[in-house]
């Protein structure tokens, strides 16, 4: 794959040490050129040595300057960081986030600009690229293991007990990969069990999506680091297992592939720098066939800022099942300037409708107990009703944030997904589209 791809030139914007292995991903891989880095704070020196010929910039409206840059790595979330990268992207840069340790901050900053300019964002999610998770993806589609009968991810962590901000950091990478192979979960169950103390001793969370089992994620601390993914099946068992020194795929309790540690975090690295940097599919070659195309939608492949999106919507609620102790039903719309529109229309309606009525009594009181010339009442009388009957006019502007084209397709293809029965060999193994 990396041989159709042109090497492009690549900026770095933030100061995030976690993202140096992208970027070495991006240069060892022969994808593209890493000339120029601005808001890196103390990792100039790591840049550096990784792309001897980078150019260090000031601050990002350097690199707004310069331009030409086909792809900025954006490696934090500071105020500069996420100011540069909206208007780099806004000058036809394509962004490739690493989510880090405050993905929400990300999300609710940039997610109006991918409403604004869709394909610009890619986030870097590595953990589904990780080799032997492809070939479980293939295996699901193909009905190899039959339906489903359990999925269960546990995470062990050295410490004695567990944060919760790496609990939430975990389970948005974690789910990300479940999404991948599973398709999507629309309801989930939440627990973290706590001593007297309030330290969390153990994480468990339950999701739920149409045609799957139940799909169980769970942490519990005092291990070694690593995890256990296994995918039990009527017609086999599937379990790929990550500790600190290696990566195993088992198939009905053999070990059928083995991969040391750093080899497979590098294969990860490169398919995730592959993946944000091709071209989308409508844009590939010719020459790529039809059953290379079909693979860049497979599980595992083209991800996209929406699979960002639904991860944090899965860990919002996550704190909402916790809070209200209950299940909690994942209903998630795609932002959009429209929503955002209605959002704030209906705001500031509910706002005037209890503002109003006591404006209108302060204005009866005031009018009984002094003398006002009639010019003044009227002023005051206009001045009350005259915000509501703006806001009533501004509601006729709602169809200058009609849905676009891509939203209008996206409810067509929803609604024909619901209503159609689904194919032989579409249920709970199918891939995601």
């Amino acid at each position: 794959m990396s041989e159709r791809v042109e090497r492009l030139r690549c900026a770095w914007l933030g100061d995030s040490r976690d993202a140096l292995a992208v970027a070495r991903a991006v240069v060892d891989g022969n994808l593209g050129d890493l000339v120029a880095a601005a808001e890196c704070g103390d990792l100039a020196g790591d840049l550096l040595r990784l792309s001897p010929g980078l150019r260090l910039e000031n601050d990002w409206e350097a690199l707004l300057t310069r331009g030409g840059f086909q792809a900025v790595l954006v490696a934090g979330d500071s105020d500069a960081v996420l100011e540069g990268a909206r208007q780099l992207a806004r000058g036809g840069a394509r962004l490739l986030v690493w989510v880090g340790g405050s993905a929400t901050r990300l999300f609710s900053e940039l997610t109006l600009l991918d409403a604004e300019s869709p394909g610009r964002l890619h986030p870097l999610l590595p953990q589904r690229h990780l080799p032997g998770l492809s070939s479980l993806a293939a295996d699901l589609a193909a009905r190899k293991l039959g339906s489903l009968l359990s999925v269960q991810f546990v995470r062990t962590r050295p410490e004695p007990a567990l944060d919760a901000a790496a609990l939430d950091r975990d389970f948005l990478h974690d789910v990300d990969l479940l999404r991948s192979l599973l398709g999507r979960f629309e309801q989930l169950t939440a627990f973290r069990h706590a001593d007297p103390s309030g330290r969390i001793l153990q994480a468990t969370t339950t999701l739920g999506g149409p045609n799957l089992p139940p799909v169980a994620w769970q942490v519990m601390p005092g291990g070694g680091a690593g995890w256990r993914l296994t995918v039990a099946g009527e017609l086999g068992r599937v379990v790929i297992e990550a500790n600190d020194r290696e990566l195993t795929r088992q198939h009905d309790g053999t070990v059928s592939e083995t991969w040391t540690l750093p080899q497979a975090g590098t294969h990860a690295l490169l398919r995730t720098a592959q993946d944000a940097l091709a071209p989308p599919l409508r844009d590939a070659p010719l020459a790529i066939s039809e059953d290379e195309r079909a693979e860049g939608e497979q599980a595992g492949h083209r991800t996209t800022w929406d699979d960002l999106l639904r991860g944090v919507e899965l860990v919002a609620a996550t704190q909402e099942s916790l809070r209200r102790r209950r299940t909690i039903d994942v209903l998630f719309e795609a932002p959009s300037e429209r929503n955002l529109f209605k959002s704030h229309m209906t705001a500031a309606g509910c706002g005037l409708l209890l503002v109003t009525p006591v404006l209108v009594v302060l204005y009866l009181l005031v009018a009984a107990a002094f003398p006002l010339p009639e010019w003044l009442k009227i002023a005051l009388v206009a001045l009350v009703f005259t915000p509501f009957g703006l806001f009533l006019l501004l509601q006729g502007l709602v169809w200058i944030t009609r849905p676009s084209a891509a939203e209008i397709s996206a409810q067509d293809q929803t609604a024909a997904t619901a209503t159609v029965p689904l194919p032989r060999g579409a249920g709970p193994g199918a891939a995601p589209r």
